[in-house]
């Protein structure tokens, strides 16, 4: 893996010659902001009224795809930061914008459960 780079879209870079870097593959990812939790990458994309984010799994960087797709509401601002981390063995992923927050638990990337919403 110490060879492997991943970055927008997502895209994964052979660099094991690092004076001839290869692409290995890439998505079509919804994205103006990202978080990087191993084996996945969540986006996020603000267009009001609702505003997508997506989860994509990495775990194979010649098939990279997308596991997971949904949308928030918000009729004011799009998000502008999406944050995804591991506590006691669960993944969570905290989506938020000017006036909302969502907080989901994501352990099971393909059914993802809203735990929290609020406006601020």
């Amino acid at each position: 893996m110490e060879d492997i780079i991943y970055g927008f879209w997502p895209v994964s870079i052979d660099i094991s010659d690092r004076l001839n870097p290869k692409k290995i593959s890439y998505g079509s990812a919804l994205y103006d902001t990202y978080s990087f939790l191993y084996p996945y990458v969540y986006t996020s994309r603000g267009s009001i009224p609702y505003s997508h984010w997506e989860i994509w799994d990495l775990s194979n960087p010649a098939h990279m795809f997308l596991v997971h797709r949904d949308s928030v509401y918000e009729v004011y601002e799009p998000p502008c930061g999406i944050a995804a981390w591991e506590y006691n063995g669960k993944r969570y992923v905290y989506l938020h914008g000017g006036t909302f927050d969502y907080s989901y638990d994501v352990t099971d990337p393909t059914n993802p459960i809203l735990l929290n919403w609020g406006v601020r």
